[in-house]
């Protein structure tokens, strides 16, 4: 048996070891459990009637259908073959599983187990012990071999850190709600930072190159996408738009980098 198969057959195991000796349940039960139950903990996948808890109505949970893939989890209206898919919830390392707990059984009736996602959040429920904790085993394995997942400005800086490229003109423009910044390569730190109430201008000019005319300097950048070109000019448009209004900044926007060469001409210097 591989490592990790034993070691999360060893978790649920001690979980259901300290649960069950919390409640007083027999020690001859748990193991005819654990023999009916150790391929199915170690399975990819799981599915299974569970019910959820529902908001702005007043049947609080719903009955239905849940599949556990690799990637996400997922309830349907029935456990037919084509039944209608209702919602999904995508499984990714930023996932967290709050297990069933006593207190809470105590008020419901009911085992509950919640997943929390980024954006969403799923409390389920059933009426018995040993599904909750294999739920909750299942869930927290598949998060658990999820790679870590990183936010746009992570992304940036380790890109910006581990770039080899030999390019001395290369540097990196951030677009952030605030500022305009400028990376040299290998450096997590800016080297030139503006506001957009320094810009003049700015667009798209001939060829792959962006333009940043301000008051003492001019930027000319150059990509090989011109999809690159355009996110750069939308997000310069929305953000001076904002910074001339005057309107309150939101402090969790992130940095949006893109790696551009500059043209080695002389008469335009970063």
């Amino acid at each position: 048996m591989p490592l990790q198969s034993l070691s999360w057959l060893l978790c649920c195991r001690q979980g259901f070891t300290l649960l069950r000796r919390d409640y007083g349940e027999k020690e001859e039960e748990e193991e005819s459990f654990e023999l009916r139950s150790k391929d199915e903990l170690l399975s990819p996948g799981r599915v299974g009637w569970l019910y959820k808890e529902v908001h702005g109505t007043w049947l609080r949970q719903r009955k239905h259908w849940f599949v556990l893939t690799q990637d996400a989890l997922e309830y349907y209206s029935s456990d037919e073959r084509n039944a209608k898919r209702l919602g999904m919830l995508v499984l990714t390392s930023l996932c967290t599983v709050i297990w069933p707990d006593k207190q809470t059984y105590k008020e419901t009736g009911y085992w509950n187990v919640a997943v929390y996602g980024r954006k969403l959040c799923y409390r389920l429920s059933t009426k018995h012990f040993n599904e909750a904790i294999h739920w909750a085993c299942a869930i927290q394995k598949v998060i658990e071999s999820k790679a870590p997942v990183e936010t746009p400005t992570q992304l940036l800086i380790r890109d910006i850190e581990s770039s080899t490229e030999n390019c001395l003109h290369r540097v990196w423009l951030g677009i952030a709600a605030q500022e305009v910044s400028l990376y040299k390569q290998g450096h997590r730190e800016p080297f030139e930072c503006f506001s957009y109430n320094q810009i003049s201008s700015f667009g798209i000019c001939e060829g792959n190159t962006f333009k940043i005319i301000m008051a003492e300097k001019e930027l000319i950048f150059e990509t090989s996408s011109l999809r690159k070109l355009s996110e750069i000019g939308q997000l310069m448009n929305a953000y001076i738009a904002i910074a001339h209004r005057k309107h309150q900044r939101r402090a969790e926007d992130e940095l949006f980098g893109l790696s551009l060469p500059i043209p080695e001409s002389p008469s335009h210097p970063v």
